[in-house]
């Protein structure tokens, strides 16, 4: 496991499970400028003969814009996930808000390729509602390449989510 806890503040925290596989973490410290409330981390491994990057990333609710940071990880070959409290139907989401529009149009400006199917993923037990607040995007050479789907409850108010890559690469051949 691959865990950082948040900066500054109490319970929470990012974490990566990864099995079988080597991986060697990215210094978050070169690419985001850390006086953000944006909490990310980032893995990269070797698929296919080459690098990939993973980022992991928290947004708080409190905070109304994403930060520009973000965009420094809208690089080739990368999946971005997480839960950035930003809603959009896009991905699922029951309404919109300022941030979900600000997010859509950075992976829009940048030919990112959302992941989410619609499903939602996260239940507030609070306000009896479910809602579509955790999101996937991957650059535009790994989109036909992977798959989403919202795995079952871990007793968390955000449901896990399994991205996967696929192995063999489908070949067109011409005769």
């Amino acid at each position: 496991m691959y865990r950082t806890d948040l900066r500054n503040k109490n319970g929470g925290g990012l974490a990566f499970l990864i099995r079988g596989i080597h991986y060697q973490s990215i210094d978050i410290n070169t690419r985001i400028i850390n006086n953000t409330n944006l909490e990310i981390q980032g893995v990269t491994v070797v698929w296919r003969g080459r690098p990939l990057n993973i980022f992991n990333m928290y947004h708080p609710p409190d905070l109304k814009s994403l930060s520009n940071e973000i965009l420094d990880l809208f690089v080739e070959s990368s999946i971005c996930i997480g839960d950035l409290n930003a809603k959009h139907p896009t991905w699922g989401s029951t309404n919109t808000n300022p941030r979900g529009i600000e997010l859509l149009n950075m992976i829009d400006d940048k030919g990112f390729i959302t992941l989410n199917d619609g499903t939602h993923t996260h239940y507030s037990h609070i306000y009896n509602s479910k809602e579509a607040l955790d999101i996937a995007f991957v650059s535009p050479d790994l989109g036909p390449s992977c798959t989403w789907k919202v795995q079952e409850n871990i007793r968390s108010d955000h449901l896990p989510i399994l991205i996967e890559l696929k192995k063999r690469q489908s070949v067109c051949v011409n005769n």
